[in-house]
C-alpha cells in the first residue's frame, strides 16, 4: 500500500488487444469458460479497460468494478493465471486519480512477470545459490573466477634492444623458471632469432647476442 500497489484477486487470463466482450473466446492460449475473471488491457476504448466476467453472451463488468476500494482504483494490480505468454505475470493500473467507471480511460501496464531459470552452460544451481562450475585449468573461489595457472600457461612479450646492450635482462613477472622463451624479428618477416636465452630467475630472463640488437630489432616471448 505504501508503495501505491492495491492487490486484487488473480485474473485467469489478460486480453492485451481489443475484444468485443461477449462470448467464450481463445485469449494468449486461454478459452476462457463461463464468469472465468478477464482483465482487458487493449482495448480500443480505453474507458472499456478493466476486469470482466466472462460469459456465453456478452460479459459484464466485475460487480466491484466501482469506486475504490472497489476492483478498480489507481494502483490495482493483479495476477494472471493462464496464458501461453502472460502466465505469472502482474498488472496494473497506472491511473493516478479517481476512477469512473465507462468514462475514466483506463492504462494498465505490466508490473512484474514470474521466471523460470535454468542453468546454463557452466552455471550451477543448488537451491536458491548460483555458482559457476569449476572445469580444468579454471579456479571458482570467493574471491571470484580465474584461470589455474599451475594448467594454464601464462605469456609475456616485449620489443627489445637499444644498439648498444649485447645481454638484455627481460622481467617477465610469470613467478616460475619453468619456461619457454623465444625471439624474433620485429619486423616482416617474423624470422626466429638464434640467440643465447636463459631463465635467470622466477621473474626474469636473459637473452645475450654476439651483436648488440640495434633499437627494437627483437621480440621476445616468454611462456610459463
Amino acid at each position: 500500500a505504501a508503495a501505491g500497489i492495491a492487490s486484487k484477486p488473480p485474473v485467469q487470463c489478460i486480453a492485451t488487444t481489443n475484444q468485443a466482450l461477449t462470448g467464450l473466446v481463445t485469449i494468449d492460449g486461454y478459452t476462457t469458460v463461463a464468469n472465468d475473471r478477464v482483465l482487458c488491457v487493449g482495448q480500443t476504448t480505453a474507458t472499456q479497460n478493466g476486469i470482466y466476467i466472462a460469459a456465453s453472451g456478452a460479459w459484464s463488468r466485475a460487480a466491484d468494478d466501482g469506486a475504490a476500494p472497489g476492483e478498480m482504483e489507481p494502483g490495482a494490480m493483479w495476477m494472471v493465471v493462464s496464458g501461453t505468454v502472460n502466465q505469472g505475470t502482474q498488472w496494473r493500473c497506472s491511473n493516478t486519480s479517481a476512477i469512473t467507471i465507462g468514462t475514466t480511460s483506463i492504462t494498465i501496464v505490466q508490473f512484474g512477470a514470474a521466471s523460470v531459470y535454468s542453468a546454463g552452460n557452466g552455471i550451477l544451481f543448488t537451491g536458491s545459490v548460483i555458482s559457476a562450475v569449476a572445469n580444468t585449468g579454471v579456479i571458482v573461489n570467493s574471491s571470484g573466477i580465474g584461470a589455474d595457472f599451475s594448467l594454464v600457461v601464462k605469456k609475456y612479450s616485449a620489443t627489445i634492444g637499444d644498439g648498444s646492450t649485447t645481454a638484455i635482462v627481460v622481467t617477465h613477472s610469470l613467478g616460475t623458471q619453468d619456461v619457454i622463451l623465444s625471439c624474433r624479428q620485429a619486423s616482416t618477416p617474423y624470422a626466429i632469432i638464434d640467440c643465447d636465452m636463459a631463465a635467470t630467475s622466477t621473474t626474469t630472463a636473459t637473452f645475450t647476442f654476439n651483436v648488440a640488437p640495434t633499437t627494437g630489432q627483437y621480440r621476445v616471448t616468454v611462456h610459463g
